[in-house]
């Protein structure tokens, strides 16, 4: 092609490509060139990288530099400088040629590459790069580095697939060689400058699409130099520098900075804190402590990255700002950085603003409100104190299953049991459910959502019962149970007198019970529900053994005084002006306040009992109300109502009541009030019912019992009870019942017998579910009280099933978990057998059990 290698020098320099005119481009000549080692050129590989860097060079000032995107030039460079004898020449060839002028127009020409095109040069650009950026890198000034960081970080922003390896590995070595270099620089101030000006907001940007699509190292890298950029100690030593990145970061799109303040935030303040001996030293006495300093200035700066979140472009993305505030708290809580001497406002607007949330309608974000609230607690329970009654208020209204909701309330008990204040806590509490508000116009609705909300939820109580009961002080006793008392009597006085100048007593009676209650009855209604929920568990929680013999004496004769002179006789009017067809509201508000009067008996250790048979009228309306068929023993109510009027009696049920309990659970066994019920009749009243039930009723109990065991969807509450229940031995020792339940399983287990005379398929799943059921049960029954022709039928019977599970297409027949089945069925046989005398015929008829 070329005679000499002056010739070939020439073609490399003409201005035109390609030299001649329909002959081959200047890249192919020096392909053609390298590829062939007969022709010789001094310093060849030299020539050609000089002529590739400095056509290079050149296309960077092109409007369409696609020599920068051209596989050949980078494939050429790669061979040519990974040749032994490059070490000799490169060096020298660098010294002259900047790479950072190559490499930033190559990384801005990436943004019209397509896909291929990307992946192609990159992997022959990181080949060169690896040889080249290691000779070049030191001689680049930082300013020149900043720029090849602006250009990396505009290409990445806009990088919508995961990251190719070579641009990580490109971007690591740009990114590790600024970092290096800003280190030692004199010029950082106009770095900082230059970063926030061209720079930070695809940053930003980076830092955030980097984590959403990598997980490689370069996203701490990036994170890091920028970091390294902006908050070194030049920088911070400069307030006016701090106020250029706060207006900057003000500029920047607030959809894309709102995620990324509390990450910056944490950066900026660990940044102060590691230079902080530096920062705030000491130097004169009239100077602040520096811990001190650092506190105050951690948190102007929290304010000033506060501020941005109050931006209006933010209003749709209220979920992200929440977030983004929670976590800016965190740090403050983390870091310890408000110790109360500093200035508040900051904080006391955000609680302004939280309480502004949970008074609109949207219920979206309540969960995050709450963890602010939590976190405000955490760093000062003073900055909440002053609206700690508003946001109690709205805990009425907040469903239960709120669980930030159910922590900010924990640490609010928390708080006031170390600070030995709970008595302000509860008299809190008392105010605010005895003055609540509501517009609502449903009175069963409100009640509903009263108790399901999260003040009156059983962890929140159950925490309050904890504190009061083993960390009240002595002191403070009398004063709660006297401020308890008188709330509740107040509120109930203003109930009553609603109640009776809105429905006199006379004409009550002819009411239907489908009138709307006035506003301002349902208003006095929702008070006494709430309070009389939260004054029972202050009064059945706190400890008489705590306080001295005097005190003792006076809340007992306070208790006393409320039970009998107010609580029964209001109680008692409440009643009676209960119309037939009463609310499920009133029932609710009634039933609160029988469960407060019994758990006020207990306390005062006066028998519930006694103190019922002096107001025979009380204990007659309960009496006619629970034998009414309307009332439903497993409501809230009729439960309150039946364990009242059983403690006014010792064993000696009516047969009446027992009826109605039984007839409750067949109708309702899946409502949650048939657990309570039932534990309720087995737990206190099942020797009575034993002793005075009639056979049919012992029938329909144990109907029950079997009912609940056989059915798959049967409650799991009410499977756990009857199993703990078959396993005590006191349940076996009530014969009657033990007879009954004997009857039952012969009868249900009698199915097998028809087998052999009618067909398998004639026998339904459900009887052989019922089988299985029952003959598990057998396994936890003392052999001992089966009688011995009870044990030959079952054993009998037991073969029967072993045979039928053998076949088949009766185990598809009636869809049962074949393994299980025949396990319960072989060791119930087993345990039979074994309880037997060995020369008994049964034992010897069934050996194979025996020994198995």
């Amino acid at each position: 092609m070329f005679q000499t290698s002056q010739d070939f020098v020439k073609a490399l320099k003409s201005s035109s490509d390609p030299p001649t005119l329909d002959g081959p481009t200047k890249i192919e000549i020096a392909r053609t060139v390298w590829d062939n080692s007969s022709f010789y050129v001094p310093r060849k590989g030299e020539v050609i990288a000089d002529w590739i860097l400095g056509s290079l060079l050149k296309e960077r000032d092109r409007s369409e530099n696609t020599t920068f995107l051209d596989n050949r030039y980078w494939s050429l460079l790669r061979d040519v400088i990974n040749t032994a004898s490059a070490s000799t020449w490169l060096p020298f060839l660098l010294s002259r040629i900047s790479i950072a002028a190559i490499l930033i127009p190559y990384l801005d020409s990436l943004h019209n590459a397509n896909l291929t095109q990307r992946s192609q040069t990159l992997e022959l650009v990181q080949t060169c790069l690896a040889v080249i950026w290691p000779l070049s890198c030191h001689r680049m000034s930082a300013e020149v580095l900043t720029d090849c960081v602006s250009s990396l970080f505009n290409l990445i922003k806009n990088w919508s697939q995961k990251l190719d390896e070579n641009i990580i590995q490109i971007g690591t070595v740009i990114l590790v060689s600024f970092r290096r270099s800003l280190a030692t620089c004199s010029v950082k101030k106009k770095i900082f400058s230059t970063f926030v000006r061209s720079s930070l907001t695809n940053w930003i940007t980076c830092c955030a699409t980097i984590s959403s699509v990598s997980v490689h190292d370069i996203s701490q890298v990036i994170y890091q130099s920028g970091i390294d950029c902006l908050f070194n100690l030049e920088i911070l030593r400069d307030s006016k520098l701090e106020d250029m990145l706060l207006g900057a970061l003000g500029q920047v799109e607030p959809g894309t900075v709102v995620d990324f303040l509390p990450r910056l935030y944490s950066s900026h303040i660990e940044s102060i804190k590691k230079n902080r001996g530096v920062l705030f030293a000491q130097d004169s006495r009239n100077r602040p402590d520096p811990l001190e300093e650092y506190h105050s200035t951690a948190l102007r700066i929290f304010q000033s990255y506060h501020v941005m979140l109050y931006n209006d472009k933010l209003s749709n993305s209220a979920f992200r700002v929440w977030h983004a505030r929670v976590a800016l708290l965190s740090l403050v809580d983390e870091q310890h950085l408000f110790s109360g001497q500093q200035d508040g406002n900051v904080f006391k607007q955000i609680v302004q603003t939280i309480l502004l949330e949970l008074t609109s309608s949207q219920t979206e974000s309540t969960q995050i409100v709450f963890k602010c609230l939590v976190t405000l607690l955490r760093i000062d329970y003073r900055l909440i104190e002053d609206d700690l009654p508003a946001i109690i208020s709205r805990l009425l209204f907040v469903p239960h299953h709120v669980s930030s909701a159910l922590a900010f309330l924990e640490l609010l008990v928390q708080y006031h049991t170390k600070t030995r204040t709970l008595d302000t806590y509860i008299e809190r509490l008392l105010s605010v459910c005895s003055g609540m508000e509501s517009h609502s116009s449903d009175l069963e609705s409100l009640i509903q959502d009263m108790s399901s909300n999260a003040l009156l939820h059983p962890t929140h109580l159950d925490s309050l019962a904890k504190g009061t009961h083993d960390f009240l002080p002595a002191a403070q006793t009398s004063t709660v149970v006297h401020s308890s008392i008188a709330t509740l009597e107040d509120l109930q006085v203003k109930f009553l007198d609603v109640t009776g100048s809105e429905t006199p007593p006379k004409k009550r009676k002819l009411h239907s019970g489908k009138k709307q209650p006035s506003q301002d009855l349902q208003l006095q209604a929702m008070r006494v529900y709430t309070t009389s929920r939260l004054v029972e568990v202050v009064l059945s929680a706190f400890s008489l053994q705590s306080v001295t013999e005097e005190t003792r004496d006076q809340i007992l004769l306070m208790l006393d005084k409320f039970e009998s002179s107010f609580l029964t006789p209001a109680l008692l009017q409440s009643l009676k002006l209960l119309g037939i067809e009463s609310t499920w509201a009133e029932e609710s508000i009634l039933a609160s306040l029988l469960r407060l009067r019994y758990a006020v008996c207990l306390q005062h250790s006066k028998s519930v009992g006694s103190a019922l048979n002096t107001e025979q009228n009380f204990v007659n309306i309960l009496r006619q109300r629970l034998e009414s068929k309307t009332v439903d023993m497993c409501s809230d109510f009729g439960l309150e109502m039946l364990r009242t009027y059983l403690s006014t009696l010792t064993d000696d049920a009516p047969s009446l009541l027992f009826d109605q309990m039984l007839g409750s659970l067949e109708t309702n066994l899946s409502q949650n009030g048939a657990f309570m019920l039932l534990h309720m009749l087995i737990h206190r009243w099942l020797p009575a019912f034993d002793l005075r039930a009639s056979e049919s009723q012992l029938q329909k109990f144990i109907s029950i019992f079997l009912d609940v065991l056989v059915r798959k969807n049967s409650p799991y509450p009410l499977q756990t009870l009857l199993s703990q229940l078959v396993c005590m031995a006191d349940f076996w020792e009530l014969s009657r019942i033990r007879f009954a339940l004997l009857i039952s399983v012969d009868g249900v287990t009698a199915a097998l017998d028809n087998v052999g005379r009618q067909s398998s398929s004639e026998i339904s799943p459900q009887e052989m579910h019922g089988v299985v059921s029952v003959f598990d049960l057998l396994l936890v029954t003392p052999v001992e009280f089966l009688p011995r022709s009870l044990k030959v039928t079952l054993v009998k019977r037991a073969r029967v099933f072993d045979s039928l599970m053998a076949s088949i297409s009766s185990r598809n027949l009636w869809d049962l978990d074949t393994p299980a089945s025949l396990c319960i069925i072989r060791r119930f046989t087993c345990r039979v057998l074994q309880s037997l005398d060995l020369a008994d015929p049964l034992v010897c008829s069934y050996d194979c059990y025996r020994c198995s």
